[in-house]
């Protein structure tokens, strides 16, 4: 009789396969149930990605576990069904090594340190603590940059841990031209906010007051030229026929042009280029043609 027996590692792989359709089938129970549930707050499947990706994912999924009445495992197991991609094979391998008891029972936290622990390590913190020490505003208006503050805060708790530091750390990193305007003793981090919006919007009215302003006085300053005043542009011909326009003191005026020079021999009226003369050595005196003789043409 042939033995109808599956090997052990088959079945398991059989079971494995199944409860992975089972899962992601979202049918049937309480898991389904709050698979469900989850999803419709908002919650995302996860597949891997880049490091902030998986840290803002696992930071949105606490946000919707404060709406669900569940246990601590149950937050795993309904963490886990959203897994899929390389995050559903990192997870697989987390199973594989992890005995039935102890995986049955892995709550939340868990879970959360080692996915954090593969998707977003300890450099990748850090990098997003130095990004947050060295937020300034910038080019950002008040509202990007306070956005920008309370997402990377987060990353650097340390430095927000009590409202005045909170604060202060705010107010720090504005511009200077809202900074001045907005630093005081014992100021919320929400008051600081506030001034912050107020003051932004004021520089604004006035960059514009100023701007409008501006325009004004231009042309106020530079009127349109009209038929009784407008001057129009003459042309002064000299004897080469085309002279430009000449300053106010010589304007009308004919400037004398200095007569043509000969190189060779020193004479006017034409160029070295047509003298009739014996060609002068270079760089010889033009009375004497010796070498040396500096003596120059009259």
């Amino acid at each position: 009789m042939a033995d109808r027996r599956v090997p052990l590692t088959e079945a398991e792989n059989l079971v494995e396969a199944f409860a992975r359709r089972l899962d992601a089938s979202h049918v049937g129970g309480r898991l389904g149930r709050l698979v469900t549930h989850i999803r419709s707050l908002g919650a995302k499947n996860f597949s891997g990605g880049k490091p902030y990706e998986a840290e803002e994912w696992i930071y949105n999924l606490e946000i919707y576990f404060e709406m669900m009445e569940c246990t601590q495992v149950e937050l795993r197991k309904v963490t886990t069904c959203l897994l899929e991609g390389d995050a559903q094979f990192w997870w697989d391998t987390i199973k594989r090594v992890t005995p039935p008891p102890l995986l049955e029972l892995m709550q939340w936290a868990e879970f959360k340190e080692k996915f954090l622990e593969r998707f977003f390590p300890q450099v990748e913190m850090d990098k997003k603590e130095q990004e947050f020490i060295q937020l300034v505003q910038g080019k950002m208006t008040v509202i990007e940059y306070e956005t920008k503050f309370t997402k990377l805060s987060r990353f650097a708790p340390h430095m927000v841990d009590t409202p005045d530091k909170k604060a202060r750390r705010f107010i720090g990193g504005l511009n200077s031209n809202i900074r001045r305007l907005v630093t005081g003793r014992g100021i919320t981090y929400e008051e600081a906010v506030d001034r912050a919006l107020t003051q932004e919007e004021e520089n604004q009215k006035y960059r514009a007051e100023k701007e409008q302003e501006n325009n004004t006085k231009g042309k106020r300053s530079h009127p349109a030229p009209t038929h009784k005043n407008a001057q129009p542009w003459k042309q002064q011909k000299g004897r080469d026929g085309n002279r430009g326009a000449t300053s106010s003191a010589n304007r009308g005026k004919e400037v004398a042009k200095p007569p043509v020079r000969c190189f060779n021999c020193g004479g006017t009226g034409h160029m070295a280029s047509t003298c009739s003369q014996p060609r002068r050595p270079f760089g010889s005196c033009y009375n004497c043609w010796k070498i040396g003789a500096f003596r120059q043409p009259v």
